[in-house]
């Protein structure tokens, strides 16, 4: 893993924290981060740690994965590895409940068609 806070200059880590394409966001005053293949991950003890959540939130499928809060919603953004023509696809989960391992995605909805 390699950290950056501008996007241009990454600081390398010696040990490998996830599976590919880390996205981290903070939810809560929490660290959350989703990877390929839709594996969705809470980090402790400045990302020491992490737990991997038990159920999936996206298919097997999922690639270029993104997070994005805005108040109570978190928004899952991806890409499906196959589908032709390629869209950029999203879930809203409502992240109320206490517990992650409870929070649900709503429907599957596109955002771009190319």
């Amino acid at each position: 893993m390699a950290s950056s806070l501008d996007g241009i200059v990454f600081n390398p880590k010696k040990r490998l924290l996830t599976a590919p394409y880390l996205k981290i966001e903070n939810i809560k005053n929490e660290y959350y981060g989703i990877t390929m293949p839709g594996l969705f991950y809470k980090f402790k003890n400045n990302f020491k740690n992490y737990e991997l959540r038990k159920k999936w939130l996206l298919d097997s499928k999922t690639t270029h994965s993104d997070l994005m809060v805005d108040k109570n919603i978190l928004y899952l953004v991806y890409t499906r590895i196959g589908d032709k023509p390629e869209s950029i696809l999203y879930w809203a989960i409502n992240i109320n409940l206490n517990n992650w391992n409870d929070w649900k995605a709503g429907s599957e909805k596109n955002t771009i068609n190319p």
